[in-house]
């Protein structure tokens, strides 16, 4: 639909919400049907948009699930724009968002989920995954409430129980062992460099010479590498900690 006057400061999204971009992002304030609410709610969170912070919910409003994974993965996903977090760790966030949405339903009040609740998806997931990538989505499950309340999207942390929690070591251990390793024999590496052109040599003898990963050679800049000493400075992206390594 066209704007209800001239000077509505919203635009209609082809979702059927009214939305405006503010900061670079995108957001929406309510349905085509009604736009003065969503020129309502607009007003009442403009200021907090715009100021990069993550709005506060509306008096009565209960703020669901749904609602809660979604702020933080708009909040991950600036802080990915910014160098400031991997592709990799937001694509690990938004899955595990997606779980926890897909278990416990869009709606559910995230204040009442109990530790009854927490246990039964920690067995779910302990029956489809192994326990790497159940120890992870354990933990970001948990980042991600602590941050809603933190945030002051909800007011009271639920309580996750002595069930949710991550994997053993031992537990760990004995599933890494049974998957073997992961390492490519010499004779493996010389075929790849053979089949391959200059720049993904290039990469996979980087890789072998310093031990970077796929992240580490993607953000690796021309500014890193003095070929002329012989040396490569370039700090683990995610923890900033400074690794200089001979080529």
């Amino acid at each position: 639909p066209k704007k209800p006057r001239p000077d509505f400061p919203l635009y209609s999204h082809r979702n059927g919400q009214w939305a405006k971009k503010i900061c670079g992002k995108t957001h929406f304030f309510g349905k085509w049907i009604d736009p003065q609410a969503a020129l309502e709610e607009y007003l009442r969170i403009k200021d907090e948009l715009q100021a990069g912070r993550t709005p506060t919910p509306a008096a009565g409003v209960v703020v669901t699930l749904a609602d809660v994974v979604n702020a933080y993965l708009a909040d991950a996903d600036q802080r990915t724009q910014a160098g400031e977090l991997s592709p990799l760790s937001f694509r690990d966030y938004r899955w595990t968002g997606e779980q926890m949405v897909a278990h416990f339903g869009r709606s559910v009040d995230p204040e009442q989920l109990r530790p009854t609740d927490f246990a039964a998806f920690r067995h779910k997931l302990a029956a489809r995954y192994a326990p790497s990538r159940l120890a992870k989505t354990v933990t970001v499950s948990r980042m991600i409430l602590r941050w809603a309340y933190e945030s002051e999207l909800i007011d009271t942390l639920p309580r996750f129980g002595p069930g949710f929690k991550s994997t053993s070591k031992r537990a760990a251990r004995a599933a890494k062992a049974e998957r073997g390793g992961k390492l490519f024999a010499a004779e493996e590496i010389r075929r790849m460099l053979h089949e391959t052109d200059g720049t993904f040599a290039s990469l996979i003898l980087l890789a072998i010479n310093t031990g970077f990963g796929n992240s580490d050679l993607s953000a690796v800049t021309l500014k890193s590498i003095n070929l002329n000493g012989g040396w490569i400075s370039f700090p683990r992206p995610k923890t900033g900690v400074a690794r200089r390594v001979p080529l």
